[in-house]
């Protein structure tokens, strides 16, 4: 009986100390799974990033729209009185074109602001647009409805 009890033991043993380095391996690949993911994500990155001086700022389009802001006063202005608020003349249509850069191109006319707004329709390359508001993603009226563009691919005169 003592033999059985030991055999089973010794057996018992045996399987904690397989299960122990299973454990390690186990640790050993998640480590290196994690480094592999690590080492994809900086390849990426590395890949998508544009190169140093290529990017250029956008900038408000059109920016004849915002010359003709005008702040009227009022006679209650003195010290401490806040400015007004800015006027806008009567509507001067601020005209512009689609100007993607190539030829057969088109421009997202978008539902709201931004490039994950939904599209409304595709405008072609010299589309006339007219300006309606200011800014980085203008407001828009076009023969296909009033939307919102990407105010680097606007020309304007």
């Amino acid at each position: 009986m003592d033999e059985l009890k030991a055999q089973f033991l010794h057996i018992r043993a045996q399987e904690q100390a397989a299960q122990a380095r299973a454990r390690r391996w186990q640790t050993v690949a998640n480590v290196a799974a994690l480094i592999c993911v690590f080492l994809a994500l900086v390849t990426l990155l590395t890949a998508c990033m544009p190169e140093p001086g290529s990017l250029r700022p956008v900038e408000a389009a059109p920016t004849a729209l915002n010359d003709q802001v005008q702040v009227t006063p009022t006679a209650q202005d003195g010290p401490g009185t806040p400015e007004p608020a800015p006027t806008m003349p009567e509507h001067t249509p601020v005209l512009c074109g689609v100007s993607v850069g190539v030829s057969g191109g088109f421009l997202h006319l978008r539902s709201c602001a931004g490039p994950v707004c939904p599209s409304l329709a595709y405008l072609p390359e010299g589309e006339p647009v007219e300006i309606l508001t200011a800014g980085p993603w203008p407001q828009v009226s076009t023969a296909q409805g009033v939307g919102y563009v990407n105010g680097h691919y606007l020309a304007c005169e």
